[in-house]
């Protein structure tokens, strides 16, 4: 590869990048929820995401005191927080073990 095509293609990822960063420190501020409206969403107290968030539990953004939550945080919070189904014959072995 020539310096000349060395130099048009860190030209080019150099625009590339720079869009992608223009875009990105425009993104809707809307996609963030607070938590009292992810609370509605989940049925649960705002006060226990606080908690949550505040313990490093469930991933969030923190503005000052402030709370917030994107959209790939609420789907990182359902992965974390996923309960897989447990057998009857699971359960029964679990019971005589305590």
């Amino acid at each position: 590869m020539s310096t000349d095509e060395l130099t048009a293609r860190v030209e080019d990822l150099t625009r590339i990048l720079s869009a992608l960063i223009t875009s990105a420190a425009t993104a809707p501020v809307g996609a963030l929820l607070t938590a009292d409206e992810l609370s509605d969403r989940f049925r649960i107290p705002a006060r226990t995401l606080r908690d949550m968030a505040s313990a490093g539990l469930i991933p969030h953004h923190r503005l000052g005191k402030h709370y917030r939550f994107a959209a790939d945080d609420i789907t990182d919070i359902l992965r974390i927080t996923r309960q897989q189904p447990v057998s009857r014959h699971a359960r029964a072995r679990l019971a005589t073990a305590a």
